[in-house]
């Protein structure tokens, strides 16, 4: 498998970083949302998050994209496991790759997940990655993804969800920090974060990618305006039941 990814110098130095967090609550419906516009590829994007569970054995969508009821990509934590999954759905057509260990409530975890339907590995289409390690993986309906398919979470016109999935009404009962989409390119968990001492931690990562169309990067450091996007591209993302009491600065991912 390769990873790609071309400097691209937009944001504050590794000097000054500092990982900042938003809570999500789902008995208030905290979601974020934006419209998608054009991709730079369809078929190929890294999502990567950190998030801290605050509640294990409950169904907390992480984030989803949808154009209609039967269309839908969404990444959740099954409530009877706590696995992390991938699930999507194109009418009658269904799939799914999840974890084989569940993760549950009250530690920062850093996830990272592949999605490259061009792939012409099939098991390659999808991957998850925690902590910077690959996790095994299982499979129901069709699997990974066909190849070729458009992912709804990249799909132009479609809406794409943090902390909410309006297709199965999911919410999320989570921190998250330094939350970042990569249009176009797959990049190794590496390029996000790095094993300090057997501790993994985040690192600053912004100068170093080339976004894509789509690519947006959530640092949660305004609180005025938590769904501000760092990453220059101005895909700013609208937010509902979330103010700037949510922002979190002293419960955040270890950091480098």
């Amino acid at each position: 498998m390769s990873f790609l990814g071309d400097p691209w110098h937009f944001v504050s130095s590794a000097s000054s970083f500092s990982p900042t967090a938003c809570r999500f609550d789902s008995g208030d419906s905290s979601e974020m949302a934006r419209t998608i516009g054009t991709p730079t590829n369809v078929d190929k994007w890294t999502c990567s998050w950190w998030q801290k569970r605050q509640t294990a054995g409950f169904y907390e969508v992480v984030f989803s994209g949808h154009t209609s009821g039967s269309s839908v990509d969404q990444i959740f934590h099954h409530q009877a496991d706590n696995t992390i999954r991938w699930e999507a759905q194109d009418g009658g057509s269904s799939y799914s790759v999840y974890s084989t260990s569940g993760y549950g409530s009250g530690t920062w975890r850093h996830y990272v997940l592949h999605y490259d339907s061009g792939n012409a590995t099939s098991t390659d289409r999808l991957n998850w990655f925690i902590n910077g390690s690959q996790l095994s993986e299982s499979t129901r309906y069709s699997g990974h993804p066909a190849s070729g398919r458009n992912s709804q979470a990249n799909t132009s016109g479609a809406t794409f969800n943090i902390g909410h999935d309006p297709t199965y009404n999911g919410n999320s009962n989570s921190k998250f920090s330094e939350f970042a989409f990569i249009d176009g390119s797959i990049l190794a968990p590496t390029t996000f974060g790095q094993d300090d001492g057997g501790t993994w931690k985040a690192k600053a990562f912004a100068d170093d990618v080339t976004f894509g169309n789509n690519g947006f990067y959530l640092n949660f450091s305004n609180a005025d305006a938590l769904g501000e996007d760092f990453s220059g591209n101005d895909n700013d993302f609208t937010l509902s039941n979330i103010a700037s009491d949510h922002q979190e600065t002293d419960d955040v991912p270890p950091k480098v």
